[in-house]
């Protein structure tokens, strides 16, 4: 939800969590009391237009966005 919400999408790669690949080793490690801070990712990476063509795709058929460049971040 928040990345539909932006004005303007500059298409790049991020990581991205699965969370229901996440919940078996969440529910193991709370089982032998692991600790501290876990930072999770799924291997790989997806663009920011992928993620919006699904979420337009899956959730909200009249979704639209519009894109923009590097450039226009650094300007902003």
């Amino acid at each position: 939800m928040k990345i539909a919400r932006y004005d303007k999408v500059v298409n790049i790669p991020n990581s991205m969590t699965v969370l229901d690949e996440l919940l078996p080793i969440s529910i193991e490690m709370a089982r032998r009391n692991c600790r501290g801070i876990w930072n999770f990712t799924n291997p790989g990476v997806i663009s920011r237009n992928e993620t919006l063509e699904m979420f337009r795709d899956y959730i909200d058929p009249k979704f639209k966005w519009k894109g923009a460049t590097m450039n226009w971040m650094l300007q902003s």
